[in-house]
């Protein structure tokens, strides 16, 4: 997700029944050295939204269709253009024409949520997933930019420790855009979340040509993961539902492997 405008606002919904639903819509990352400005919503709750979503099952994980004890497979975060620390699925194998498996091992503290694992952190290490699974329909390398998620936790809170495992189905939509189903369970198979997400494509070349006034000569230097901690929010002010902040100054440290030639901050 990126986006070249200087201000982001993202729509971001949390209710409060037994399955927490969050929501964004739009392009909502900033790039490096812009300053992101963006809200939370209670009010798109209630709005009705317009999915070209094919109507599929849910991908469901079956003891027999996991094993972890195989090779890596590298080349992936290379077709998607992104990198270590940002890629940071584990063990990735195919199940079939479309859909692969992963496992995920925490980063991020739990500050103040439920759970094992953040909303934030699963997102991300989801969408990456789904992005992957394209790779299996369409093997050319592509820039996959979110335009729209929708990640549903479960009314369960499992507290296992060990890796988690995610899996994730593709599904084209046309020839510029796909989408992915994604679940994320515990070490025990106690299923954490599931992230709904649309992408937008992106061949390598056309994507440096649009973004070519943010491109940065040499790799990004950075002395830590920055995903393993929090980015604090600025100047917070409640408006009725809603909630606007900033995020000061975004510095391409902070965007380590998403991407190497245009840093952009990931919205998870």
């Amino acid at each position: 997700m990126l986006l070249s405008a200087y201000n982001v606002r993202i729509p971001f919904v949390f209710s409060l029944n037994p399955f927490p639903i969050a929501y964004f819509k739009g392009n909502c990352m900033p790039l490096s050295g812009q300053q992101g400005d963006f809200s939370l919503s209670a009010d798109s709750l209630i709005r009705s939204t317009t999915k070209t979503q094919p109507a599929v099952d849910k991908p469901v994980i079956r003891a027999d269709d996991v094993a972890f004890n195989v090779t890596v497979r590298p080349h992936f975060s290379d077709l998607v253009c992104t990198n270590p620390p940002y890629f940071a699925l584990r063990d990735i194998q195919a199940l079939g024409n479309n859909t692969i498996t992963a496992k995920v091992i925490t980063e991020s503290g739990i500050e103040n949520e439920i759970g094992i694992i953040t909303g934030a952190e699963a997102g991300r290490h989801l969408a990456i997933l789904g992005t992957c699974a394209y790779t299996r329909l369409d093997p050319a390398k592509k820039i996959c930019l979110a335009t729209d998620a929708e990640i549903t936790f479960s009314d369960t809170h499992p507290t296992q420790p060990g890796p988690l495992t995610a899996i994730g189905t593709a599904f084209p939509i046309d020839s510029r855009n796909c989408w992915a189903k994604t679940t994320l369970s515990s070490a025990s198979g106690v299923e954490i979340c599931s992230l709904s997400v649309q992408y937008t494509l992106f061949s390598e070349r056309t994507f440096l040509r649009l973004f070519s006034g943010h491109r940065v000569s040499g790799p990004i230097k950075g002395d830590s993961n920055p995903y393993v901690s929090c980015i604090y929010v600025e100047q917070l002010q409640a408006n009725g539902h809603s909630l606007t902040a900033t995020l000061g100054p975004i510095r391409p440290e902070y965007c380590l492997g998403h991407f190497d030639e245009i840093p952009a901050l990931p919205v998870a």
